[in-house]
Protein backbone atom coordinates (compact mmCIF):
# COMPACT_ATOMS: atom_id res chain seq x y z
CA UNK A 1 0.00 0.00 0.00
CA UNK A 2 1.55 3.49 -1.16
CA UNK A 3 2.63 5.51 1.82
CA UNK A 4 0.99 8.67 0.25
CA UNK A 5 -2.35 9.24 -0.38
CA UNK A 6 -3.33 12.69 -2.15
CA UNK A 7 -7.05 13.50 -2.62
CA UNK A 8 -7.87 16.29 -4.76
CA UNK A 9 -11.30 18.89 -4.48
CA UNK A 10 -11.06 21.65 -7.00
CA UNK A 11 -9.89 23.26 -10.53
CA UNK A 12 -7.01 21.56 -12.82
CA UNK A 13 -4.63 23.70 -11.04
CA UNK A 14 -5.49 22.28 -7.97
CA UNK A 15 -5.11 18.95 -9.52
CA UNK A 16 -2.01 19.70 -10.77
CA UNK A 17 -0.50 20.92 -7.37
CA UNK A 18 -2.42 17.35 -6.23
CA UNK A 19 -0.31 15.47 -8.49
CA UNK A 20 3.21 16.96 -8.28
CA UNK A 21 2.61 17.58 -4.24
CA UNK A 22 2.27 13.97 -4.56
CA UNK A 23 5.61 13.11 -6.05
CA UNK A 24 7.24 15.49 -4.14
CA UNK A 25 6.36 13.70 -0.67
CA UNK A 26 6.78 9.87 -2.20
CA UNK A 27 10.06 10.82 -3.25
CA UNK A 28 11.42 12.44 0.26
CA UNK A 29 9.07 10.71 2.96
CA UNK A 30 11.13 8.11 4.88
CA UNK A 31 8.58 7.91 7.78
CA UNK A 32 6.37 4.40 8.63
CA UNK A 33 3.09 6.08 8.66
CA UNK A 34 0.70 6.38 6.06
CA UNK A 35 -0.02 9.93 5.13
CA UNK A 36 -3.39 11.62 3.76
CA UNK A 37 -2.98 14.33 1.94
CA UNK A 38 -5.98 16.50 1.45
CA UNK A 39 -5.61 19.30 -1.00
CA UNK A 40 -8.52 21.16 -0.50
CA UNK A 41 -10.61 24.09 -2.69
CA UNK A 42 -12.37 27.12 -1.40
CA UNK A 43 -13.54 28.99 -4.49
CA UNK A 44 -17.22 28.21 -3.33
CA UNK A 45 -19.43 27.15 -0.59
CA UNK A 46 -19.63 23.79 -1.82
CA UNK A 47 -15.86 23.72 -2.15
CA UNK A 48 -15.48 24.07 1.50
CA UNK A 49 -18.16 21.90 2.55
CA UNK A 50 -16.57 19.30 0.16
CA UNK A 51 -13.29 19.11 1.37
CA UNK A 52 -14.61 19.57 5.16
CA UNK A 53 -16.38 16.81 4.24
CA UNK A 54 -13.58 14.64 3.45
CA UNK A 55 -11.28 15.85 5.82
CA UNK A 56 -14.00 14.29 8.51
CA UNK A 57 -14.61 11.20 6.60
CA UNK A 58 -10.87 10.45 6.56
CA UNK A 59 -10.75 11.29 9.84
CA UNK A 60 -13.25 8.79 10.67
CA UNK A 61 -11.46 5.85 8.92
CA UNK A 62 -8.00 6.33 9.70
CA UNK A 63 -5.78 3.69 11.52
CA UNK A 64 -3.36 4.89 14.10
CA UNK A 65 -0.60 4.28 12.08
CA UNK A 66 -2.13 6.70 9.44
CA UNK A 67 -1.67 10.69 9.62
CA UNK A 68 -3.99 13.90 8.16
CA UNK A 69 -2.01 16.75 5.78
CA UNK A 70 -4.43 19.25 5.25
CA UNK A 71 -3.41 22.07 2.79
CA UNK A 72 -4.75 23.72 -0.45
CA UNK A 73 -6.57 27.38 -0.46
CA UNK A 74 -9.17 25.93 2.53
CA UNK A 75 -5.82 26.68 4.71
CA UNK A 76 -6.01 30.01 4.09
CA UNK A 77 -9.59 30.79 3.13
CA UNK A 78 -12.11 32.19 5.95
CA UNK A 79 -13.13 29.10 6.95
CA UNK A 80 -9.88 27.49 7.87
CA UNK A 81 -10.51 28.49 11.15
CA UNK A 82 -12.29 25.47 11.54
CA UNK A 83 -8.84 23.54 10.63
CA UNK A 84 -6.93 23.55 14.11
CA UNK A 85 -9.92 21.82 15.74
CA UNK A 86 -10.01 18.32 13.46
CA UNK A 87 -6.20 17.36 15.00
CA UNK A 88 -4.74 16.99 11.23
CA UNK A 89 -0.94 18.44 9.97
CA UNK A 90 -1.77 21.71 8.09
CA UNK A 91 0.23 22.79 5.12
CA UNK A 92 -0.69 26.16 3.95
CA UNK A 93 -0.97 26.93 0.38
CA UNK A 94 1.40 29.28 -0.22
CA UNK A 95 3.77 26.73 1.82
CA UNK A 96 2.41 24.01 -1.05
CA UNK A 97 3.15 26.37 -3.57
CA UNK A 98 6.57 27.25 -2.53
CA UNK A 99 7.29 23.44 -2.11
CA UNK A 100 6.23 22.74 -5.82
CA UNK A 101 8.29 25.61 -7.14
CA UNK A 102 11.44 24.32 -5.49
CA UNK A 103 10.83 20.88 -7.30
CA UNK A 104 9.74 21.98 -10.61
CA UNK A 105 11.80 20.38 -13.24
CA UNK A 106 14.05 18.30 -10.97
CA UNK A 107 12.92 14.94 -11.28
CA UNK A 108 14.30 12.85 -14.00
CA UNK A 109 11.02 10.55 -14.22
CA UNK A 110 7.45 11.72 -13.16
CA UNK A 111 4.96 8.67 -14.17
CA UNK A 112 1.24 9.66 -13.14
CA UNK A 113 -1.51 7.89 -13.08
CA UNK A 114 -3.43 9.79 -15.38
CA UNK A 115 -3.02 9.54 -18.98
CA UNK A 116 -2.76 13.29 -19.17
CA UNK A 117 -0.16 14.72 -16.81
CA UNK A 118 -1.15 18.49 -16.09
CA UNK A 119 1.46 20.70 -16.06
CA UNK A 120 1.39 23.79 -13.79
CA UNK A 121 3.02 27.18 -15.85
CA UNK A 122 2.60 29.68 -12.99
CA UNK A 123 0.87 30.54 -9.39
CA UNK A 124 -1.53 33.79 -8.92
CA UNK A 125 -2.83 36.36 -11.33
CA UNK A 126 -2.85 39.89 -12.61
CA UNK A 127 -6.74 39.95 -12.45
CA UNK A 128 -8.61 41.35 -9.13
CA UNK A 129 -12.24 39.60 -10.08
CA UNK A 130 -14.27 40.62 -7.44
CA UNK A 131 -16.24 37.57 -6.65
CA UNK A 132 -12.36 35.57 -6.74
CA UNK A 133 -11.12 34.13 -3.88
CA UNK A 134 -8.47 32.57 -5.07
CA UNK A 135 -6.30 34.87 -6.51
CA UNK A 136 -6.78 36.36 -3.11
CA UNK A 137 -5.30 33.23 -1.69
CA UNK A 138 -2.62 32.40 -4.11
CA UNK A 139 -1.47 36.17 -4.94
CA UNK A 140 0.33 38.09 -7.35
CA UNK A 141 1.22 36.36 -10.56
CA UNK A 142 4.21 34.20 -10.26
CA UNK A 143 5.93 32.25 -13.67
CA UNK A 144 8.01 29.28 -14.11
CA UNK A 145 10.92 29.79 -15.94
CA UNK A 146 10.54 28.20 -19.38
CA UNK A 147 13.66 25.88 -19.47
CA UNK A 148 11.97 23.73 -16.47
CA UNK A 149 8.26 23.74 -18.17
CA UNK A 150 10.19 22.51 -21.26
CA UNK A 151 12.54 19.92 -19.62
CA UNK A 152 9.53 18.27 -18.07
CA UNK A 153 7.34 17.88 -21.11
CA UNK A 154 10.61 16.84 -22.85
CA UNK A 155 10.33 14.29 -20.24
CA UNK A 156 7.22 13.12 -20.11
CA UNK A 157 7.27 12.58 -24.35
CA UNK A 158 10.19 10.70 -23.39
CA UNK A 159 8.20 8.41 -20.73
CA UNK A 160 5.39 7.84 -23.65
CA UNK A 161 2.74 10.48 -22.27
CA UNK A 162 0.96 11.44 -25.70
CA UNK A 163 -0.54 15.01 -24.24
CA UNK A 164 -0.05 17.03 -21.70
CA UNK A 165 -2.09 19.79 -20.34
CA UNK A 166 -0.71 23.20 -19.44
CA UNK A 167 -2.61 25.39 -16.68
CA UNK A 168 -2.48 28.67 -14.11
CA UNK A 169 -4.66 30.37 -12.42
CA UNK A 170 -4.49 33.16 -15.10
CA UNK A 171 -2.72 31.38 -17.99
CA UNK A 172 -3.02 33.86 -20.42
CA UNK A 173 -0.81 36.02 -18.16
CA UNK A 174 2.11 33.29 -18.38
CA UNK A 175 5.33 35.35 -17.64
CA UNK A 176 3.95 38.74 -17.55
CA UNK A 177 6.42 38.79 -14.52
CA UNK A 178 9.25 37.13 -16.22
CA UNK A 179 9.19 39.91 -19.18
CA UNK A 180 8.17 37.01 -21.47
CA UNK A 181 4.40 35.35 -22.92
CA UNK A 182 2.04 32.23 -23.12
CA UNK A 183 2.95 33.02 -27.01
CA UNK A 184 6.44 33.41 -26.61
CA UNK A 185 7.08 30.25 -24.15
CA UNK A 186 5.01 28.21 -26.86
CA UNK A 187 7.21 29.36 -29.54
CA UNK A 188 10.31 28.03 -28.22
CA UNK A 189 9.22 24.18 -27.06
CA UNK A 190 10.55 21.80 -29.55
CA UNK A 191 8.00 19.58 -31.47
CA UNK A 192 7.97 16.75 -28.87
CA UNK A 193 6.08 13.72 -29.42
CA UNK A 194 3.10 15.25 -27.40
CA UNK A 195 0.31 16.95 -27.95
CA UNK A 196 -0.41 20.04 -26.25
CA UNK A 197 -3.42 21.04 -24.54
CA UNK A 198 -4.36 24.49 -22.83
CA UNK A 199 -6.68 24.15 -19.34
CA UNK A 200 -8.59 27.79 -19.56
CA UNK A 201 -7.50 30.82 -20.97
CA UNK A 202 -9.04 34.21 -20.06
CA UNK A 203 -11.07 36.03 -23.10
CA UNK A 204 -8.65 39.32 -23.01
CA UNK A 205 -5.52 37.13 -23.17
CA UNK A 206 -6.38 35.89 -26.58
CA UNK A 207 -4.57 37.50 -29.61
CA UNK A 208 -4.07 36.56 -33.11
CA UNK A 209 -0.63 35.97 -32.12
CA UNK A 210 -1.69 33.43 -29.87
CA UNK A 211 -4.26 31.86 -32.39
CA UNK A 212 -1.75 31.78 -34.92
CA UNK A 213 0.20 29.64 -32.94
CA UNK A 214 -2.40 26.81 -33.63
CA UNK A 215 -1.09 26.55 -37.20
CA UNK A 216 2.37 25.55 -36.25
CA UNK A 217 2.30 24.17 -33.49
CA UNK A 218 0.53 20.76 -31.93
CA UNK A 219 -1.63 22.56 -29.75
CA UNK A 220 -5.37 20.80 -29.15
CA UNK A 221 -8.27 22.00 -31.52
CA UNK A 222 -9.74 23.28 -27.72
CA UNK A 223 -10.22 26.37 -25.95
CA UNK A 224 -12.01 27.08 -22.56
CA UNK A 225 -12.75 30.63 -22.42
CA UNK A 226 -14.33 31.69 -19.14
CA UNK A 227 -16.84 34.81 -19.96
CA UNK A 228 -18.84 34.38 -16.84
CA UNK A 229 -21.27 36.95 -18.12
CA UNK A 230 -23.21 38.33 -21.19
CA UNK A 231 -23.81 41.31 -19.46
CA UNK A 232 -21.93 44.69 -19.19
CA UNK A 233 -23.17 45.57 -15.89
CA UNK A 234 -23.14 42.16 -14.93
CA UNK A 235 -18.84 42.71 -16.11
CA UNK A 236 -18.43 45.68 -14.88
CA UNK A 237 -19.63 44.42 -11.61
CA UNK A 238 -17.55 41.35 -11.81
CA UNK A 239 -14.38 43.59 -12.05
CA UNK A 240 -13.82 41.77 -16.01
CA UNK A 241 -11.53 43.41 -18.08
CA UNK A 242 -14.13 43.16 -21.34
CA UNK A 243 -17.58 43.74 -21.90
CA UNK A 244 -19.58 42.04 -24.77
CA UNK A 245 -18.89 43.81 -28.24
CA UNK A 246 -15.00 42.47 -27.36
CA UNK A 247 -15.99 39.05 -26.52
CA UNK A 248 -18.00 38.90 -29.72
CA UNK A 249 -14.98 39.85 -31.51
CA UNK A 250 -12.93 37.56 -29.57
CA UNK A 251 -15.30 34.25 -30.99
CA UNK A 252 -14.99 35.98 -34.25
CA UNK A 253 -10.81 35.58 -34.36
CA UNK A 254 -11.18 32.45 -32.49
CA UNK A 255 -13.37 30.41 -35.14
CA UNK A 256 -11.12 32.90 -38.01
CA UNK A 257 -8.26 30.51 -37.14
CA UNK A 258 -10.04 27.30 -35.53
CA UNK A 259 -13.40 26.92 -37.44
CA UNK A 260 -13.41 23.48 -35.68
CA UNK A 261 -12.04 23.68 -32.62
CA UNK A 262 -14.60 23.02 -29.42
CA UNK A 263 -14.74 26.08 -27.77
CA UNK A 264 -16.08 25.89 -23.91
CA UNK A 265 -16.82 28.85 -21.34
CA UNK A 266 -17.93 29.26 -17.73
CA UNK A 267 -20.54 31.35 -16.62
CA UNK A 268 -21.46 32.66 -13.19
CA UNK A 269 -25.29 32.51 -12.32
CA UNK A 270 -26.97 34.93 -9.80
CA UNK A 271 -24.14 37.52 -9.40
CA UNK A 272 -25.96 40.14 -6.97
CA UNK A 273 -26.49 42.80 -9.27
CA UNK A 274 -28.02 40.38 -12.32
CA UNK A 275 -31.45 41.11 -13.39
CA UNK A 276 -33.73 39.33 -15.08
CA UNK A 277 -32.89 41.15 -18.34
CA UNK A 278 -29.43 40.74 -17.88
CA UNK A 279 -29.73 37.00 -17.35
CA UNK A 280 -31.85 37.03 -20.48
CA UNK A 281 -28.74 39.02 -22.44
CA UNK A 282 -26.51 36.49 -21.60
CA UNK A 283 -28.97 33.63 -22.90
CA UNK A 284 -28.96 35.30 -25.88
CA UNK A 285 -25.43 35.95 -26.25
CA UNK A 286 -24.41 32.25 -25.35
CA UNK A 287 -27.04 31.26 -28.01
CA UNK A 288 -25.43 33.43 -31.07
CA UNK A 289 -21.30 32.47 -29.90
CA UNK A 290 -20.09 29.49 -31.41
CA UNK A 291 -19.73 27.86 -27.95
CA UNK A 292 -20.02 24.12 -27.55
CA UNK A 293 -20.03 23.52 -24.23
CA UNK A 294 -20.65 25.33 -20.65
CA UNK A 295 -19.91 25.19 -17.57
CA UNK A 296 -22.18 26.75 -15.01
CA UNK A 297 -21.85 27.98 -11.55
CA UNK A 298 -24.05 29.33 -9.12
CA UNK A 299 -22.65 32.69 -7.46
CA UNK A 300 -21.45 32.15 -3.72
CA UNK A 301 -20.25 35.03 -1.88
CA UNK A 302 -16.97 34.50 -0.32
CA UNK A 303 -15.83 36.28 2.44
CA UNK A 304 -12.67 38.25 1.65
CA UNK A 305 -13.75 39.71 -1.85
CA UNK A 306 -15.11 42.75 -3.04
CA UNK A 307 -18.27 41.41 -4.15
CA UNK A 308 -18.99 40.13 -0.25
CA UNK A 309 -20.89 43.56 0.79
CA UNK A 310 -22.95 43.34 -2.21
CA UNK A 311 -24.60 40.13 -0.21
CA UNK A 312 -26.45 37.04 -1.90
CA UNK A 313 -29.31 38.97 -2.80
CA UNK A 314 -31.45 36.63 -6.09
CA UNK A 315 -32.65 33.79 -4.17
CA UNK A 316 -31.38 30.11 -4.86
CA UNK A 317 -34.67 29.15 -6.36
CA UNK A 318 -34.43 32.21 -9.06
CA UNK A 319 -30.76 30.68 -9.37
CA UNK A 320 -31.74 27.16 -9.80
CA UNK A 321 -34.78 28.38 -12.58
CA UNK A 322 -31.53 30.00 -14.35
CA UNK A 323 -29.21 27.34 -13.99
CA UNK A 324 -31.51 25.10 -15.52
CA UNK A 325 -32.22 27.19 -18.76
CA UNK A 326 -28.38 27.18 -19.16
CA UNK A 327 -28.36 23.10 -18.72
CA UNK A 328 -30.99 22.67 -21.41
CA UNK A 329 -28.99 25.12 -23.99
CA UNK A 330 -26.14 23.35 -22.99
CA UNK A 331 -27.17 19.90 -23.54
CA UNK A 332 -28.31 21.12 -27.05
CA UNK A 333 -24.49 22.96 -28.02
CA UNK A 334 -22.39 19.85 -26.61
CA UNK A 335 -25.22 17.58 -28.80
CA UNK A 336 -25.14 19.68 -31.95
CA UNK A 337 -21.12 19.93 -32.03
CA UNK A 338 -20.77 16.18 -31.62
CA UNK A 339 -23.31 15.73 -34.19
CA UNK A 340 -20.69 17.37 -37.00
CA UNK A 341 -18.00 14.66 -35.93
CA UNK A 342 -20.17 11.70 -36.59
CA UNK A 343 -18.51 9.97 -39.40
CA UNK A 344 -15.02 11.57 -39.21
CA UNK A 345 -11.28 10.23 -37.81
CA UNK A 346 -10.65 11.80 -34.36
CA UNK A 347 -7.42 11.28 -32.79
CA UNK A 348 -7.80 10.19 -29.63
CA UNK A 349 -5.73 9.61 -26.21
CA UNK A 350 -7.23 6.08 -24.46
CA UNK A 351 -8.11 6.93 -20.41
CA UNK A 352 -9.38 4.14 -19.11
CA UNK A 353 -10.59 0.72 -20.33
CA UNK A 354 -13.80 1.85 -22.76
CA UNK A 355 -13.06 5.39 -22.86
CA UNK A 356 -10.63 8.01 -24.37
CA UNK A 357 -10.64 11.61 -25.49
CA UNK A 358 -10.32 13.21 -28.56
CA UNK A 359 -7.85 16.03 -29.88
CA UNK A 360 -10.85 18.61 -30.06
CA UNK A 361 -12.06 17.26 -26.44
CA UNK A 362 -14.50 14.97 -26.91
CA UNK A 363 -15.29 12.16 -24.85
CA UNK A 364 -15.75 9.08 -26.58
CA UNK A 365 -16.31 5.10 -25.94
CA UNK A 366 -14.22 2.58 -27.57
CA UNK A 367 -15.91 -0.63 -28.69
CA UNK A 368 -14.69 -3.86 -29.97
CA UNK A 369 -10.78 -3.31 -28.84
CA UNK A 370 -8.89 -3.98 -26.27
CA UNK A 371 -6.53 -0.67 -25.83
CA UNK A 372 -3.76 0.14 -23.80
CA UNK A 373 -4.19 3.69 -21.59
CA UNK A 374 -2.65 5.96 -22.93
CA UNK A 375 -2.62 5.01 -26.54
CA UNK A 376 -2.84 7.63 -29.16
CA UNK A 377 -5.49 6.02 -31.70
CA UNK A 378 -7.92 7.30 -35.00
CA UNK A 379 -11.41 6.26 -34.61
CA UNK A 380 -14.37 7.18 -36.43
CA UNK A 381 -16.89 8.61 -34.37
CA UNK A 382 -20.34 6.86 -35.10
CA UNK A 383 -22.96 7.94 -32.83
Amino acid sequence: MAKIKVLTIGCRLNQAEGERLAKILEASYCGSERIFVINTCAVTKSAVRKSLKLIRRIQKQKRVDEKILVTGCLTEAPESIALPQLSITILTQKEKAKLISEYVGAFDSLLFERSRPLIKLADGCINECTFCLAHVIRGSLCSFVPEKIIREIEMLSRQGYKEVVLTALNLGAYGRDLGISLVSLLNTMPDFDVRIRLSSIEPDMISEEFLRLFKVKRLCQHLHVPIQSGDDEVLKAMGRKYRVTDIKRIFDSITKYLPDANLGTDIIIGFPNESEQAFLRTVKLLQELPINYIHIFPYSPRRGTIAYKLGDPISSQVKKERIQILKELNFKKRYDYRKRFIGKKLEVIVESKNWAISDNYLRVKICDIEPKIGELKEIVLTN
